[in-house]
């Protein structure tokens, strides 16, 4: 008789994976339980919700088919932080029974993104008296990187006796 639905427990499964990792890469998920015997009980899996994850059922020895959730396309913590999907277990009863477990992959951020200035020249006039310790300009720049990958500091190639650049904000300041 089937009288059993295939869980998956709890309703959802976190995952948390680098944005440079390989295409191919495989994640074990939590497998599904039917306690009914024979064709009644668990017999497939199937995955949907996103073109960055393919689904692979593998065969244990004991005969139980273990998913494993397959990366298929590059990641980009950018593009989108979270990929939701939906994995179904169905077994081979008539009617079929499906229990469902809702992934969410959390994106994990790698420095893959160089700070961008958001002008390609600065340009100030400064007249010669100028008090010394004036903040003469403020240059910006951002990455899109996420937390420490995209805190930006500034420094000057040139050194100058002239000059300082605050590292934390950009700001240049008469020093002489």
């Amino acid at each position: 008789i089937n009288d059993n639905t295939p869980s998956f427990g709890e309703g959802q499964i976190e995952l948390r994976t680098n944005e440079m990792a390989v295409i191919g890469m495989r994640y074990a998920l939590r497998r599904a339980h039917d306690p009914d015997m024979g064709t009644n009980s668990l017999q497939s899996y199937a995955l949907s919700g996103d073109e960055h994850f393919s689904l692979s059922v593998q065969a244990g020895a004991d005969g139980e088919k273990r998913p494993e959730l397959v990366l298929a396309k590059a990641l980009d913590r950018e593009e989108a932080a979270f990929h939701e999907l939906l994995l179904r277990a169905s077994d081979g009863g008539d009617p079929a029974r499906t229990g469902t477990a809702r992934i969410r992959v959390a994106v994990l951020d790698a420095n893959d993104n160089a700070p961008a200035f958001s002008q390609a020249v600065y340009t100030v006039r400064v007249p010669e008296d100028v008090p010394v310790g004036s903040t003469l300009l403020r240059v910006t720049a951002t990455d899109p990187d996420d937390g420490t990958n995209g805190d930006v500091r500034f420094s000057l190639k040139v050194p100058t006796e002239i000059f300082s650049l605050m590292p934390e904000n950009g700001a240049i300041r008469l020093v002489r």
